[in-house]
């Protein structure tokens, strides 16, 4: 974890978790984004500036933690528990959002027992706060805190987990043992999570405008040798410009037509 994340508690709100971060580093496209429409996976959380630096305040309400939540489960929930986990790290892009800039610790994963669904702590900067050593260790922590009836399912988990980890290929994996409402609403997206080899820190100087549009290859193109007259369009600049006619009777004209030459001296 890049950034180091605090517990607190009071009376009037309950447990939170404070991050800070410097401002020149926050994300503000996913910061305007979360202020707007925060998706569900995300806890929701208050800011302010404190000397050159921004606070966030995280709540996590009625989630409880994830460490607390009874570990005995059916086989079909333990597979829909890990997918629900791993969805937000692959919807997240829709919100602008990035999946390493997410809390990837087990011991800030809450879970709604009610909706079925996680929540993370995201923490809105240009620098990713988390790796994907720190996705495999959280992966294998859940997958070792849940126990199910079946011993086996658990070994063969755990080892997709330990070995070459790849969470588009790990959902593929649970589809067949989750119930049929629930392949039809998580059914697994490609995902572009890079390995902690391939993972280069964000330049601080990142700029917060709109990325560049890409023509659409499919979109048909004028032809290369259409122009504006054959559209109907009367090229009024290039008329302006076109040279008149000689006149034939003028003064050089005649000069030329008699053979004489004209010498400056």
């Amino acid at each position: 974890m890049l950034y180091e994340i605090s517990s607190k508690s009071d009376f009037s709100s309950g447990t939170s978790l404070a991050v800070r971060i410097n401002a020149n580093e926050a994300d503000r496209k996913a910061l305007l984004t979360l202020q707007a429409d925060a998706p569900g996976f995300v806890l929701p959380f208050s800011y302010r500036s404190i000397d050159g630096q921004i606070e966030f305040v995280f709540q996590p309400g009625k989630n409880c933690k994830f460490r607390y939540l009874k570990n005995h489960l059916t086989r079909m929930e333990y597979a829909e528990l890990l997918t629900a986990i791993l969805t937000p790290l692959i919807d997240c892009g829709d919100w602008f959002l990035r999946p390493y800039c997410f809390a990837l610790n087990a011991d800030f994963l809450y879970w709604d027992n009610e909706k079925k669904t996680a929540a993370y702590v995201y923490i809105p900067s240009v620098r990713e706060c988390s790796g994907y050593d720190d996705l495999k260790e959280m992966m294998t922590v859940v997958a070792k805190h849940i126990k199910t009836d079946d011993t086996e399912f658990e070994v063969n988990i755990l080892r997709a987990i330990m070995s070459d980890f790849s969470p588009n290929e790990f959902m593929q994996i649970l589809s067949p043992y989750l119930s049929p409402n629930t392949t039809a609403q998580k059914a697994p997206k490609p995902i572009t999570l890079p390995t902690s080899a391939s993972i280069e820190p964000a330049s601080y100087a990142e700029t917060f405008e709109p990325a560049p549009q890409t023509i659409n290859p499919a979109r048909p193109s004028l032809p290369a040798k259409e122009t504006l007259k054959d559209m109907g369009i009367p090229n009024v600049r290039k008329d302006k410009k076109s040279k008149k006619p000689k006149n034939k009777d003028s003064f050089f004209a005649r000069l030329k037509a008699g053979g004489k030459a004209i010498t400056i001296e």
